[in-house]
């Protein structure tokens, strides 16, 4: 009779307190969220408005002229770019003059940008889409451009 009260107490299941561990990191994650986005944001919107952010696309980059009057040999180069995280986004439009040969590492660049710094925006899902086609609308254009020909200007 021992023995039988024994091997029901081993094989009896014992009910324990749930751990409390799942809900302790889901409270921290939760705290963590709410605290490192908003600093996230306010730190990629302070990045995205300095002026030394435009430096990635232009670096050793020749004949960029803001006074918007073309040169020969220049071609007219429209490109928005996107970045931003999560909750916010920042879209900025480059309308640029300069060589075809510049334009063309210019808008790789810029495109590149694009496929990296917008896909953590939330118009993640659009932005390629958009960017893809601006980026071949406006290689088209630089293409025309060069078959075209320049004017010579008489000196």
């Amino acid at each position: 009779m021992n023995l039988t009260l024994a091997l029901l107490a081993a094989q009896r299941i014992q009910v324990e307190e749930p751990s409390l561990l799942f809900g302790r990191m889901l409270a921290l994650g939760t705290v963590l969220i709410l605290v490192l986005v908003p600093i996230l944001v306010i730190r990629a919107r302070r990045r995205a408005h300095r002026p030394e952010s435009l430096d990635k696309f232009f670096t050793g980059i020749q004949g960029i002229r803001s006074d918007r009057i073309a040169q020969p040999g220049d071609v007219h180069l429209t490109f928005h770019t996107y970045e931003g995280f999560l909750v916010h986004v920042t879209q900025r439009t480059h309308d640029l003059f300069l060589p075809a040969a510049e334009a063309r590492i210019v808008l790789g660049r810029m495109f590149k940008h694009n496929l990296t710094w917008g896909m953590f925006a939330y118009g993640a899902l659009f932005i390629p889409i958009l960017s893809y086609f601006e980026y071949r609308s406006q290689s088209r254009k630089i293409d025309a451009e060069l078959q075209r020909g320049f004017p010579v200007l008489p000196q």
